[in-house]
């Protein structure tokens, strides 16, 4: 990879998701000993089930994930943009990883090994928190999905689902507008447990109000504030 590229994938990694909670020094630190590499979309990153540990961290596309935990035939659960990091599972327990991860379009990879995180952690024993933090994250996001899954009325549950897999269930990135959710419509009907039929109406009648509009495999968020408040109706 050219050097210009691992610098705009630091950029990213720093400002977005985990390592931006993080102190500088040890964001620092993790990202000097990565490797980079970019994967095709189609390509698998992770198997569930898998040993090998290792952090990964996603600087550039998108990707989704599938539990093992779940029936065989669960759909994809979860869609990761920029700043997701995977693969801590193994740093806490032999069981292997909970999830299988695809590259759903290119994307840029930053792989740190786990004899190198042990290295680092072994040298700054209090650093071990931070890498606690990805779990919480896990958490949270796990207990979001749940949750949403949870609302009774179709549509605030599919404007649920829109605003998570768009990445801005709570809030907006500084300055973000027409965000993307990078998934088709039946997708979007696994995803919320709604039929296809159910989706489609759901989302034309939020083309009409203006809050979204359709593409090919895709959903633009126009006004993810009101699609919010729809979503907090009680």
């Amino acid at each position: 990879m050219l050097k210009s590229d691992i610098a705009v994938g630091t950029e990213t990694l720093t400002t977005n998701g985990w390592l931006k909670e993080t102190p500088p020094e040890f964001a620092a630190a993790i990202l000097a000993h990565c490797n980079w590499r970019t994967m095709e979309a189609g390509t698998a990153i992770q198997h569930a089930g898998d040993t090998s540990g290792g952090l990964i961290g996603i600087a550039r596309g998108t990707i989704s994930l599938t539990t093992a935990l779940g029936s065989p035939d669960s759909p994809m659960i979860h869609i990761g943009h920029p700043g997701t990091w995977l693969g801590f599972i193994p740093l806490f327990s032999a069981v292997g990883r909970a999830v299988s991860v695809m590259a759903r379009s290119d994307v840029v990879l930053a792989r740190l090994s786990q004899v190198e995180l042990e290295r680092l952690l072994w040298e700054q024993p209090v650093w071990w928190r931070h890498v606690g933090t990805l779990g919480v994250i896990y958490g949270n996001t796990a207990t979001n999905i749940a949750s949403d899954l949870m609302i009774r009325d179709s549509s605030r549950r599919c404007a649920a689902s829109l605003l998570r897999l768009a990445n801005c269930r709570f809030q907006d990135d500084d300055g973000q507008r027409n965000v993307e959710a990078p998934l088709s419509q039946d997708e979007l009907a696994a995803l919320s447990n709604l039929s296809r039929t159910s989706v489609s109406t759901i989302l034309h009648d939020l083309v009409d109000a203006g809050l979204i509009s359709l593409g090919y495999r895709s959903v633009i968020l126009h006004d993810t504030a009101r699609l919010r408040a729809l979503v907090d109706e009680v």
